[in-house]
This record gives C-alpha cells, structure tokens and sequence, in this order.
C-alpha cells in the first residue's frame, strides 16, 4: 500500500473475519485497519460463502475493495506508524498506558498529553479512528504531539526519572545525530 506508483483501487479475496477487521470504524479499529485506512477506503463488494469452493473451507471469504487516497506530502509515515504500533502495543490496556511505556515518559504525563489533545484518558487505541490518530492541523487537538523530536522524548524520559537514573540513562543512551535524524 506504501509503494510508490500506487493504483487507484486494489480488489481482493481474503477471509471474511479479516475484511471485517480491515473495515473496522472506532471502537474495533485494529493495527490493520488504521493501516489499511491510511492509504485507503477499504468496503466490503460481497460475502462468499463456504459452499462457493472445493474443497470447502472452514470459513466464508468476502470480496474487499480498497480505493486509495490521495497522500499527505507533508506526512512522516514512519513517524506516524511507530506512533500507532506503540498504541497497540498492548491490546487491552488504555492508550496513556502504551504511549508511556512506548516513549519513557510518566502515565501522568501521557495522561495529560492525551487530555490536552482532546481525548479522555481511558481511550484505548482501538476507540479511535485514522483521523483521530493522524490529525494535526494547527490548533487543532491531536494525539500526534507524541511524535516529538528524538531530543523532546529523551527530555521526556530523563525528566521521568531520578537524577541519577537520569543522568546514567543518558550515558548509556546517547544518541549521535544520525540516530537522532533516524529516530
């Protein structure tokens, strides 16, 4: 779905439970779905029934078909799916949980990120849609403020510890500026 030159629609066969994952709207949403969602506009065409194949299989299929969107220019893909594999990271936990194990940061303080983007701070990953998680106009509340700099969330990390935590973290850690372009 990422490679460039991208086609305008994509149709396929896959297992009905995994369409109806990939289609999934807020409050079921998955690391597939906001995938999925991101590039594109994924609907269910038909249901195939078992009894459509020899030998029959276990489970119905169902036709999926994914129009694909326009992409943000301005976007940094890599950035924007570290942030939500890091909100699925643990699928029943809240989301303040995984953003502050994910970036070495407090849950008061992933807590008062998530509030100060809007959202309450017992949403779980799964309660929010693409938009949700890839919002970012000026202004506007947005789950994204965790993508910070590589110098933002090291401040963010060695801020949650002690002093000497702190400062031995950032010995043993130190980044160069490669790694921190590469973050």
């Amino acid at each position: 779905l990422e490679r460039e030159p991208c086609p305008d629609l994509i149709v396929v066969m896959v297992q009905k439970e995994v369409a109806e994952r990939i289609v999934a709207s807020p409050g079921q949403m998955s690391m597939l779905s906001v995938m999925v969602q991101y590039y594109g506009k994924p609907e269910i065409v038909v249901i195939v029934p078992r009894t459509s194949f020899w030998p029959e299989p276990e489970v119905d299929s169902a036709i999926l078909r994914i129009r694909m969107k326009r992409r943000e220019e301005n976007m940094d893909e890599k950035k924007f799916f570290q942030l939500v594999k890091i909100g699925f990271s643990s699928r029943r936990k809240q989301l303040q949980n995984n953003l502050a194990a994910g970036f070495h940061i407090s849950n008061d303080e992933a807590k008062s990120r998530l509030q100060a983007a809007g959202f309450d701070s017992k949403i779980r990953a799964e309660d929010l849609s693409v938009e949700d998680w890839r919002r970012r106009e000026p202004g506007e509340p947005s789950i994204s403020a965790f993508m910070g700099t590589p110098a933002d969330r090291r401040a963010a990390t060695a801020a949650s510890m002690s002093f000497t935590a702190a400062v031995k973290w950032l010995t043993l850690y130190p980044l160069s500026r490669t790694q921190a372009a590469n973050w």
